[in-house]
């Protein structure tokens, strides 16, 4: 049986670009394990707009 782990809530990866930050806000299984994370279009301005996107697993980077 396959268990996500739920302490991966909340922790922030890139993909392609390091500048990039996203949070981890839930998990997918469509054929394919899928990262659902939550980016904001300007980090600096507490008003921008916040957006969800999907990534493999195997596309991630877990920031320390």
């Amino acid at each position: 049986m396959f268990k996500i782990d739920d302490s991966m809530l909340g922790r922030k990866y890139y993909t392609m670009d390091p500048k990039t930050r996203y949070t981890i806000r839930g998990f997918a299984l469509n054929g394919t394990l899928l990262v659902i994370g939550e980016y904001a279009d300007d980090p600096n301005n507490v008003n921008t707009e916040h957006r969800i996107a999907s990534h493999k697993l195997t596309e991630i980077h877990l920031v320390q």
